[in-house]
């Protein structure tokens, strides 16, 4: 593995769990794969040292370990586990703005955590009733509001418990940890095609053409059931009905994003089903972000909205951004079956929009009609109610035709941000993330560049990636740009690794006076240059961090003393203030940088 990305990993380790962890991470992460009695050899730390620190890191996901027939165990170092850590705030703050406050508190427990049965979370969270009287600020001003808006993200009884770990589960966010999770790919891979070679092919033939195609089916046959059987929880959850009250408020209260929950959602979850933090479906989410920003950049906010709901819908079919293996032909052995499409009708994307109704005013899409008739009809309506229900089909239809305008002009966009397959439901369409995750690709590309070399050497590069090789008098004729300047250009982004040049002698001589040299851009390897510098440059900033940590640490441990928490004004002096917010202000910077180069590695490489 890279150096850069080696020295992040370290270092985000060594932030979430200590010096211990991260030394055992780091040996790991130098040696490879190796057994428990070598792991203890290299690190240079005691066997209960390596014990504990191991531990932690398996707890945490972050080791992955296989123990073959008749072999010690085996340990490796889980790359993306080990990277997710930059990508816990983010999470979190997704699951906040899809699914509430009290979903974020309890994904966040499960960070911690690693992962954790629902008896344990249930031990975790301390239930209790609201203080009736709130106690003042320090300064004297009342903190009702402040502990109204705390106590509405708490999560208040088990029964809400189990309620918001269903809605992740619901959603993904949030999966259950089988036995299988700590195996490696590879080794995920040896145990599916031993398993396929017991149960298929008992004689053990898979070398013909014939043979070989109906054991690469049946792997992939093998690794889909596999995995429903890992997200599968049905027989861990118990459904009961919930009774509403008079207000239409459920009996405990919560709600989804300012929704109130059905019935139909009070679940009791096993006091021993495992869950752990599921980051695939972060990244989905991050890449329907993306999507979402890039067509408002071309399409306007409204549209935007639109396509961010119609992404929404899609999630629920989306397992990863990965793409998943296909079946093969047994007529044509060169084809495989078409790659799975996620569909969503246009009912699909206003049923989703109709859970939030101020969603559908910020479209400016009348909603007055959608549940009947309005406050000033309905003495009315009580005296037509056939009219009411033509008045409330009418305005659904309208509202149906204003989404579905939006979607036809995200298909009918050049870069097809989706595409219409039926007329089913008012249309039916996909997205094309084969083509739309490029796109995004080159412009993050094109964006690194121009911010480093200006507009020109941007638009050489669009250039040379729709013409291919080309000569320096070649590029002037087609950029309508002087020699030098192209030449100079060319110098200073070729010293930056982002193009390259080829030499091709025109005769036998092979003089350099007597050579053509052509410029040409691999998007590929400027996309893994982008990728070790922004960890390169990552590691940076944690780094200052903790520096800027240690100069300041008095003040920090100071300020954090239970006695001086709340009471700053009399314990902190003004220079302690000063160097705390400076501090702070400095520490958000950089993790705001992080988080910005975060995005850009996960286009790069995750979607």
């Amino acid at each position: 593995m890279a150096t850069n990305i080696l020295e992040l990993c370290v270092l985000l380790v060594e932030d979430f769990y200590g010096d211990l962890s991260a030394q055992v991470f780091k040996t790991l992460a130098h040696w490879g794969r190796i057994s428990l009695r070598t792991l203890i050899q290299h690190s240079s730390l005691s066997a209960k040292q390596v014990y504990h620190g191991l531990t932690v890191l398996i707890q945490q996901h972050l080791i992955l370990h296989h123990t073959p027939a008749a072999s010690p165990s085996y340990y490796q170092v889980d790359w993306d586990g080990a990277y997710n850590l930059v990508r816990s705030g983010k999470i979190v703050s997704l699951v906040e703005a899809r699914l509430g406050t009290k979903a974020a508190h309890v994904l966040s427990s499960l960070l911690q955590l690693g992962h954790a049965r629902v008896s344990d979370l249930e031990g975790a969270f301390r239930f209790g009733k609201t203080k009736a009287v709130s106690e003042s600020l320090p300064n004297g001003v009342g903190s009702a509001a402040g502990d109204d808006a705390a106590e509405r993200g708490k999560v208040m009884n088990k029964e809400e418990l189990h309620n918001v770990l269903w809605q992740l589960i619901e959603a993904r966010f949030v999966t259950k940890v089988h036995q299988r999770s700590y195996l490696s790919p590879a080794d995920k891979q040896n145990e599916i095609e031993e398993v396929v070679k017991e149960e298929d092919f008992p004689g053990g033939k898979t070398s013909g053409p014939k043979a070989r195609l109906a054991f690469e089916n049946a792997i992939v046959f093998k690794k889909r059931k596999w995995q429903e059987e890992e997200q599968d929880v049905s027989k861990f959850v118990q459904r009961k009905a919930k009774r509403a009250k008079v207000n239409g408020h459920m009996s405990n209260g919560s709600r989804v994003n300012g929704l109130t929950t059905s019935p139909e959602d009070e679940v009791t979850l096993s006091g021993d089903l495992v869950l752990r933090v599921n980051f695939d479906r972060c990244a989905t989410a991050m890449r329907s972000d993306k999507l979402v920003q890039h067509a408002q950049r071309y399409l306007g906010e409204n549209t935007a909205r639109v396509y961010e709901a119609f992404l929404h819908v899609i999630e629920k079919q989306v397992l990863s951004c990965k793409a998943s293996d296909q079946i093969k032909s047994a007529d044509k052995d060169d084809q495989e079956e078409p790659v799975d499409t996620y569909k969503a009708t246009t009912m699909d994307v206003l049923d989703y929009l109709e859970q939030d109704p101020e969603a559908l005013e910020m479209l400016g899409i009348d909603t007055g009609l959608i549940n009947g008739s309005p406050d000033h009809k309905r003495k009315k309506a009580k005296m037509d109610n056939r009219n009411g229900e033509d008045s409330s089909i009418q305005n659904r239809n309208n509202m149906l035709h204003e989404v579905e305008t939006h979607l036809r002009s995200l298909s009918e966009h050049e870069l097809s941000f989706v595409e219409r397959v039926s007329t089913r439901g008012r249309g039916e369409y996909c997205p094309p993330f084969s083509r739309l995750v490029p796109a995004l690709r080159d412009y993050e590309t094109e964006t690194t560049i121009c911010a480093l070399f200006g507009t020109v050497a941007a638009r050489m590069v669009r250039l040379l990636k729709q013409k291919g090789k080309l000569d320096e008098k070649q590029i002037c004729a087609l950029a309508l740009l002087r020699l030098k300047d192209v030449r100079s250009v060319l110098d200073s982004m070729h010293e930056a690794g982002l193009v390259e040049s080829q030499e091709v002698p025109k005769d036998a001589t092979r003089q350099p006076s007597r050579a053509l040299y052509l410029w040409y851009f691999d998007q590929h390897r400027v996309e893994q240059l982008v990728l070790d510098r922004s960890y390169t440059a990552m590691s940076r900033c944690l780094q200052r961090i903790a520096v800027q940590r240690a100069q300041v640490k008095g003040v920090i441990e100071k300020a954090e003393r239970t006695d001086v928490v709340g009471h700053e004004d009399e314990f902190l002096t003004k220079a302690d203030k000063m160097h705390l917010h400076t501090w702070r202000e400095q520490e958000e910077k950089l993790l705001a940088q992080v988080a910005r180069m975060d995005e850009g590695v996960a286009l790069l490489r995750d979607f």
